[in-house]
């Protein structure tokens, strides 16, 4: 998470106003929260919509586990 607010910093000349670090068993749920606060937030990553308030240019990997697991959403 780090590396990408580094990156994120640099890339759009933005500081950081607040992180939040949600405790994951493993790889998958990290990927499956992520996405689910994706969709919390009702907004779409860059690639799906321009005016997007995320960074993210993709949906989170979590996204395919996550429709994997709940049979769609």
């Amino acid at each position: 998470m780090r590396k990408s607010i580094r990156r994120i910093i640099k890339r759009h000349s933005e500081q950081l106003l607040e992180a939040s670090y949600l405790p994951a068993a493993n790889t998958e749920e990290a990927y499956m929260l992520e996405y689910l606060l994706m969709r919390s937030l009702d907004k779409a990553p860059l690639a799906h919509k321009q005016t997007s308030i995320l960074y993210n240019k993709i949906w989170s990997p979590g996204r395919l586990i996550y429709k994997s697991r709940t049979k769609g959403f």
